[in-house]
């Protein structure tokens, strides 16, 4: 099964999907998130790995430590239960080691990346799982 102890079933109802016309960017927060049905980021994990994140900016890797937003046609790009196309599967990086030892393992085909200012999580197909905007 892909479902471990880090991973949640969410069953958030009346959550309201963001417009295509909005000017504001997408988020992908708990309250914007649209309710999902398979592996996903608990609450926890959404707050370990922000912490971590800002808390080891100096130490990460200068492609973690920027965080740089991606152009707005790479972001349309980024959706939950879609495959990520080659170009932005080159810009993953994995979430850095200090992040994931405070977390509970996933399983086997799952990883947790970092992509510009999201951390996803991905199944060995490259399909998005569930993300969540680090800032």
């Amino acid at each position: 099964t892909t479902s471990t102890s880090s991973t949640t079933q969410s069953s958030q109802s009346g959550s309201q999907s963001p417009s295509a016309n909005n000017s504001q960017p997408r988020s992908y927060d708990d309250a914007n998130s649209p309710a999902t049905n398979g592996p996903s980021f608990s609450a926890r994990d959404r707050r370990v790995i922000r912490t971590c994140m800002d808390e080891n900016g100096g130490n990460l890797p200068p492609g973690l430590a920027k965080r740089e937003s991606l152009p707005p046609g790479l972001e349309k790009q980024i959706q939950r239960n879609g495959t990520l196309p080659p170009g932005l599967q080159k810009r993953l990086q994995s979430l850095p080691e200090a992040c994931e030892r405070q977390l509970s393992p996933v399983s086997g085909d799952l990883e947790r990346v970092v992509l510009g200012n999201h951390v996803l999580l991905i199944d060995s197909r490259n399909t998005v799982l569930d993300l969540f905007d680090l800032q």
